[in-house]
């Protein structure tokens, strides 16, 4: 099943929601706690695809898998710049509902929240100046890939039991992979099983 998943031709919404996986499967490599905001929230991402965490590290991440014909504009700037500012905001509201205004303050300048734009494509001239010019956004160009490790092998920190996640099922980008040791991403179905795992649900 996963390759008739990695071999039939995909939608304009599953190339999407492929793309933001491959994405977070990158950042996850590299040791961040990614949360699958687009995918999971739908509409109500605020224009957050991923969230990805590391220490005091945080990045929002917009990924738009695109033609190469249609450049990133502006505007979808503004609008990542926008909504990781908003996301400032709520982090700080909640860190002074927590720990009072003083703390709270201290706390979100020991923060490093930055905008990264993910796409397929290039930004056009005026969008890269305004990239240049909002020092908390960047832009990384970055072709999909299906042959990237899709397989989530997962272990659960109450009872330890280990599954495997495959992307077409329904718990898959909840699953957050790599704060437990063991956990991987792994190419197939054979190779989760010969780890110990099984399958969710069975």
């Amino acid at each position: 099943m996963l390759d008739r998943f990695k071999t039939h031709n995909l939608n304009n919404l599953e190339v999407g929601r492929l793309y933001e996986r491959y994405i977070g499967y990158l950042w996850e490599k590299e040791n961040w706690k990614v949360t699958y905001k687009g995918i999971v929230d739908g509409l109500a991402d605020m224009g957050r695809d991923l969230i990805c965490i590391k220490g005091n590290e945080h990045k929002i991440i917009q990924a738009k898998c695109w033609s190469k014909y249609t450049p990133i504009r502006e505007k979808h700037v503004y609008q990542l710049f926008a909504s990781a500012t908003h996301y400032r905001m709520e982090l700080r509201n909640a860190n002074k509902l927590s720990y009072g205004r003083s703390k709270a303050k201290v706390m979100m300048k020991e923060l490093d929240i930055k905008a990264v734009i993910c796409s397929t494509n290039d930004l056009s001239e005026t969008t890269q100046e305004v990239v240049n010019y909002l020092q908390i956004l960047s832009h990384q160009k970055v072709k999909l890939s299906k042959e990237y490790s899709m397989v989530k092998c997962n272990i659960n920190s109450t009872n330890h039991k280990k599954v495997y996640h495959l992307p077409f099922n329904p718990a898959y980008d909840t699953i957050i992979i790599g704060n437990i040791q063991g956990e991987q991403y792994v190419h197939t179905v054979q190779d989760a099983e010969k780890l110990g795992f099984r399958r969710a649900g069975t």
